[in-house]
């Protein structure tokens, strides 16, 4: 009698949960079949990070002959791969405070293979310091990406001289932008609002935002009116989130001089403090946990 064997389709199924619900499991299952091998490696490179920090408690990333236990060296393994394997394999891509450093200590090569990644859908970013332009160094990787989620500064991505000089709407688009459904700004200047919300109107694809509080102030009618012509203006936008909002809904009674009629759309930063939706901590160890907390947020809104 003929050996009986699982559908491919379903033990293709039940290896990837397993490696999803048992990741340390990961660098045995590799060692099952060749077949187990092709469906479960990409797993271990589905977010790849440059430049940050290693986490005090994280837990290494599995492999086929052990365990990486920094993100470098992951990114290292990560390098060693084809280009279609990485197109096909990662879909999350952190650039943290520290990529100019190990940048430059990359080949050429290494740099193509990382702007060949297509398949990244979210990328989030934070910018070594507020001098220099450092959209001059990320752009030539990001370029060719297809994002569909971006947690960043305006001009992470966008070159000074542009934003000084530019209209919106060539600013919107940029490739970048092209394709953008959820956007988590890191701006904190108040003073350019108006010019954020001007290119920000323009994305054609934004569905879901998220802003810094700094743009906000809920007891300020004024501010507040230029958030609801922003939204009058977005009619494909579902969701204005500012978690760190200060102001009306953060008070413990309402302010009665100030009518608060709005569009159900905006979540403020007092609803979100109140109904415990704002969970921003996981890039908080790269040192720029005020303004990565924008990468994690309003988590059972922002879907």
């Amino acid at each position: 009698m003929p050996e009986s064997r699982l559908p491919f389709e379903l033990e293709r199924e039940i290896f990837e949960t397993a490696a999803l619900l048992y990741r340390r499991c990961i660098p045995r299952l590799l060692r099952v079949a060749r077949r187990v091998l092709v469906w479960i490696e990409p797993f271990l490179y589905h977010s790849l990070k440059i430049g940050t920090r290693q986490l005090p408690n994280s837990m290494p990333v599995p492999v086929l002959g052990g365990y990486l236990d920094s993100p470098s060296q992951c990114l290292r393994a990560a390098l060693e791969k084809t280009d279609e394997f990485l197109q096909h394999a990662v879909r999350h891509l952190v650039i943290g405070s520290r990529y100019p450093q190990q940048l430059s200590q990359m080949t050429s090569a290494s740099r193509n293979k990382l702007a060949n990644m297509t398949g990244v859908a979210f990328l989030a970013i934070a910018a070594a310091s507020p001098a220099g332009d450092h959209s001059a160094q990320i752009l030539p990787l990001i370029s060719k990406m297809s994002v569909l989620r971006l947690a960043c500064s305006l001009d992470d991505v966008v070159h000074r001289s542009m934003l000084g000089n530019s209209d919106p709407q060539t600013i919107a688009a940029l490739p970048i932008f092209r394709r953008l459904t959820h956007f988590d700004v890191f701006d904190n200047d108040g003073t350019r609002t108006a010019a954020l919300f001007a290119v920000l109107t323009q994305l054609p694809a934004l569905t879901h935002l998220a802003i810094s509080g700094a743009h906000v102030d809920e007891d300020d009618p004024d501010r507040m009116k230029v958030i609801r012509e922003f939204l009058a203006m977005c009619p494909r936008l579902r969701v204005l989130a500012c978690p760190l909002a200060a102001g009306l809904l953060d008070s413990a009674e309402p302010n009665a001089g100030i009518s608060y009629t709005f569009d159900i759309r905006f979540v403020g930063g007092g609803a979100c403090r109140r109904s415990k939706i704002c969970i921003g901590n996981s890039l908080k160890a790269d040192g720029h946990g005020d303004r990565l907390k924008g990468a994690t947020c309003v988590d059972s809104i922002y879907q």
